[in-house]
């Protein structure tokens, strides 16, 4: 299966972190300084309790570059800000095929609802997670 997380901060950084260590196919899409991060050094993950740092290389793009390829995924989790869900919509739709999942993973509720009306053809779930994250 193709995962696609859009958003690669607290919650979506994290997620593609453990997917990728876990073998998944998984692409974090970002923008700008971060994105150039990941791609030069990987992503990495400070633990609280033990203070040890583990990086790892991750799959990382643009949504314009990623877009250009013209691949589909089976699994778009969305985990931007709220205030950004409008700008994903064209995009998880030009990388949805008819069998496609989509999970918006936010820290608030009732975005798979909000979501699922603006795209009528694609399934949309509704997802909710708290995360104690930050980004260095």
């Amino acid at each position: 299966m193709k995962y696609i997380i859009i958003g690669a901060g607290g919650t979506g950084g994290i997620l593609g972190f453990y997917m990728t260590k876990a073998g998944k196919d998984v692409t974090l899409i970002a923008r700008n300084a971060h994105l150039e991060a990941m791609k030069k050094q990987g992503l990495s993950v400070q633990k609280m309790w033990t203070n040890e740092t583990e990086t790892i290389p991750v799959s990382a793009e643009s949504m314009e570059s990623y877009e250009a390829k013209g691949e589909k995924a089976d699994v778009i989790l969305v985990c931007v800000k709220k205030y950004s869900l409008d700008s994903c919509i064209p995009f998880i739709q030009n990388i949805s095929h008819e069998n496609t999942i989509v999970v918006p993973v936010l820290n608030v509720y009732g975005t798979g609802a909000y979501l699922q009306e603006k795209l009528p053809k694609i399934l949309v779930t509704d997802g909710c997670i708290y995360v104690s994250a930050n980004i260095k």
